[in-house]
Order: structure tokens, then C-alpha cells, then sequence
């Protein structure tokens, strides 16, 4: 099993290009903004 399986990694590539900023970039931001939020999401 691999990890997020079902999760499309070209829509991601067209999101980020969208947004013109590096996948690595948006993967960051995403990853800063949930430990932001990470009890009121349900992760701590």
C-alpha cells in the first residue's frame, strides 16, 4: 500500500501550477496550515 493511494498526484500538479507555486511549496503550506488547526481538525 502506498500512502494516499487514491489521491490523483496530477490534479495536484495542475493545482499548484495554478496557484504558481512548486508542489514541494504547496505540499509545506498544506502541511503548516493543518498543524495550525491540528486539534480542531482532529489530528492532536
Amino acid at each position: 500500500p502506498s500512502f494516499a493511494a487514491g489521491c490523483s498526484r496530477e490534479v495536484i500538479r495542475d493545482g499548484a501550477e495554478r496557484m504558481g507555486v512548486t508542489v514541494e511549496s504547496l505540499v509545506d503550506n498544506t502541511i503548516e496550515g493543518m498543524r495550525a488547526v491540528a486539534a480542531d481538525i482532529g489530528l492532536g
